[in-house]
């Protein structure tokens, strides 16, 4: 605990260790900073004795203290003052008498900190906590800015396995989705803005995406005979949005590349402008280090316990107090905390780390893309040509039917000089995944799609054997894992915790994946805070209640939180990501025909119950995710929305039973 001198204005004479006591037991360490000396409050487990010791260069002073003894703060004070004078001996102390709590903290204010700082600025490089954090993509980059912010201001290194024409920034055709960033997901950009007074990270994200808030979805015929929407060439209502607009209300498609390049440009500049500054508020912020080609192989803890060593395929080794995992579904920070051949804290819980999976529809489909150029051309039915807006959802039908029907999708791009990915969702068996050369696929596609004028639209062969070749990503099943954190028992400043898709994962039905990874680093923000992580209609409440968070405060309590409002979110994310919409990729095989149609109307009669009752019957649970939050909030919680879906189900399942029973009955009144 390292302290200003504000910190020490204390308002009683006299205090009871029986509490101080108390508290320290959540922390088993403390340390203060004064001049080079530390003072420390520490024991272990197999201490009997509780004691505080101060440490100076060279000596050791141990003072043992009964449970419900009384101590004067000028004693503590007097204490420190003469450590920090190198006394040899405590003798020094007893042989003058010993000031007034005000006088010894006036002599020794020379020997603090400069008030609202963390420590002193010739120390900070030393003492400054170290963090690292596993996973460049948007979930890891946006951890690093706001653990490398105030109040928390780690040092951050990020570690990122791609490089080069692999990495994470670089625009791959085999991974060209976009991401919808919802109000879920723009309260961390917004939360960020006004920690940091910057909102260059807001900017970047209005700069590289489409924003609307009722967007513009065409569906184009397969067949030639059939216009198309006489609407489709109007253009797009996607606007701009500003700083000052209501963001509760849009949500704002981003292309992969370009989300993860906004927020390294963000850290870059982070960088450049606390290098350049000299002002206090700078001096508080850590820099982050983005080392690219880092494929992470192990954890492991130091030899007492005090900090984790994460160690790399290349040999390279880095040592820090706390190690965030964001790197994804087949994550290797989990993989480590799940491990039971070994005994250590960090595989204290190995199976809190192990892997929930649950069936759904959508689970198994298998994506790829096909570039198209952008802007390109369509023919209607009277031979007009139409001119596609990079702004517009299109959806494109094949003729093909039963298990061979195929649909083209593309989601809106904001710069109309970037290609327009194709997106192909199908099962495992479906013919394209048997064709491995270009000019077989583009046969196969002239004539599911003879709409289309493949020769002009797709002129480069290279593209259709890229297309061919291509061995697509293959949906993962709605899963989870019930830990998310780990704290050393040795010191519980130091442990590892879980964010993003490292803890959760499913299909992108829903299109949560980067909101809930988002929401996740707003929960840890929370917490490490000390604030509660509570519904966000109670928010800013708890925030102006909120203690302010300390730069020595174990990380035992701030993380448990974590992971028990996390367990409780992830837990209701998965189930809804499993009914939610799970049925919209046209799914081929015979049983999703059918399942598709009772979900519709199992769907149909909750929204005709909605309306019925005006409201009182909540709508299907992924109508009620993308509704407007109530006012001052940026979203309704997963839980909150499964726990009211739950509840019309048992309601449903009530009626039906008792209708049966009456009906029963009044059968066997009538009989007998």
């Amino acid at each position: 605990l390292h302290l200003a001198q504000s910190d020490l204005r204390l308002q009683l004479p006299r205090f009871s260790t029986a509490p101080f006591i108390s508290a320290l037991e959540r922390h088993r360490t403390c340390a203060i900073s004064l001049s080079g000396v530390s003072f420390s409050l520490d024991w272990g487990k197999k201490c009997l004795n509780r004691r505080w010791t101060a440490y100076a260069p060279q000596e050791k002073m141990t003072m043992r203290i009964p449970n419900e003894s009384t101590v004067p703060i000028w004693l503590v004070v007097w204490i420190l003052q003469l450590l920090a004078m190198h006394t040899s001996t405590a003798e020094a102390f007893f042989n003058n008498p010993p000031p007034t709590f005000s006088s010894a903290l006036s002599s020794s204010s020379s020997s603090f900190p400069p008030d609202g700082s963390a420590q002193a600025s010739n120390d900070a490089e030393t003492q400054q906590r170290h963090c690292v954090v596993v996973g460049g993509g948007p979930v890891g980059l946006a951890a690093s800015l706001t653990l490398s912010n105030p109040p928390h201001s780690y040092r951050v290194t990020l570690l990122e396995k791609s490089q080069g024409a692999t990495s994470v920034q670089t625009y791959d055709p085999t991974r060209a989705y976009l991401y919808l960033v919802n109000p879920r997901g723009l309260e961390w950009f917004d939360r960020h803005s006004n920690t940091t007074s910057s909102s260059f990270a807001l900017e970047r994200l209005f700069q590289y995406g489409s924003v609307s808030s009722a967007l513009d979805a065409i569906t184009v015929p397969a067949d030639p005979k059939t216009p198309i929407d006489p609407y489709a060439n109007r253009g797009s209502s996607m606007a701009n949005l500003t700083l000052s607009d209501d963001r509760r209300l849009r949500s704002v498609w981003v292309p992969r590349h370009q989300m993860i390049q906004l927020l390294v440009e963000t850290c870059e500049k982070q960088n450049r402008d606390t290098e350049e500054s000299k002002s206090d508020s700078f001096q508080s912020i850590g820099n982050i280090e983005i080392c690219n080609g880092k494929q992470v192989v192990n954890l492991e803890e130091d030899d007492n316990g005090n900090a984790v060593r994460v160690e790399c395929s290349d040999g390279s080794l880095y040592t820090a107090n706390l190690v965030v995992g964001a790197d994804g579904i087949d994550s290797a920070v989990r993989s480590c905390l799940a491990r039971k051949t070994r005994t250590s804290w960090l595989q204290g819980r190995p199976h809190d780390f192990d892997i929930r999976a649950y069936s759904s529809p959508s689970a198994g489909i298998k994506l790829k893309c096909l570039q198209f150029p952008p802007n390109f051309t369509l023919t209607n039915t009277d031979g007009t040509i139409m001119q596609t807006q990079s702004t517009t959802i299109y959806s494109l039908r094949s003729i093909n039917s039963g298990t061979e029907r195929l649909s083209l999708g593309m989601l809106p791009v904001k710069d109309p000089t970037l290609v327009r990915p194709a997106n192909i969702n199908t099962r495992y068996n479906h013919k394209i995944w048997s064709i491995s050369d270009g000019p077989t696929m583009k046969e196969y596609f002239t004539k599911s799609f003879p709409r289309i004028e493949w020769d002009t639209i797709i002129k480069n062969d290279e593209e259709w054997e890229r297309f061919a070749t291509a061995k697509g990503t293959k949906y993962p099943k709605p899963q989870y894992c019930p830990g998310s954190m780990i704290v050393s028992p040795a010191n519980d400043s130091t442990g590892v915790v879980l964010v993003g898709d490292a803890c959760h994962a499913f299909p992108p039905d829903i299109g949560q994946g980067i909101n809930a990874g988002l929401n996740d680093v707003v929960a840890l923000d929370r917490s490490l805070r000390g604030q509660e992580i509570v519904d966000p209609s109670d928010a800013t409440k708890q925030e102006e209640q909120a203690p302010i968070y300390s730069m020595g405060v174990s990380l035992k309590d701030p993380l448990t939180r974590y992971q028990k409002n996390r367990r409780l979110e992830h837990k209701a994310l998965i189930r809804l990501a499993r009914f939610g919409a799970p049925f919209q990729y046209r799914q081929s095989w015979r049983r999703d025909r059918v399942g598709s149609t009772i979900w519709m109307m199992n769907a149909a009669f909750r929204q005709i119950m909605n309306k019925l009752t005006f409201g009182i019957v909540p709508p299907i649970a992924v109508v009620s995710l993308f509704q407007t939050p109530p006012e001052g909030t940026y979203y309704v919680p997963y839980r909150k929305i499964m726990n009211r879906a739950d509840a019309t189900t048992t309601i449903f399942k009530t009626s039906v039973l008792l209708s049966l029973v009456w009906l029963c009955i009044k059968i066997f009144l009538a009989v007998g």
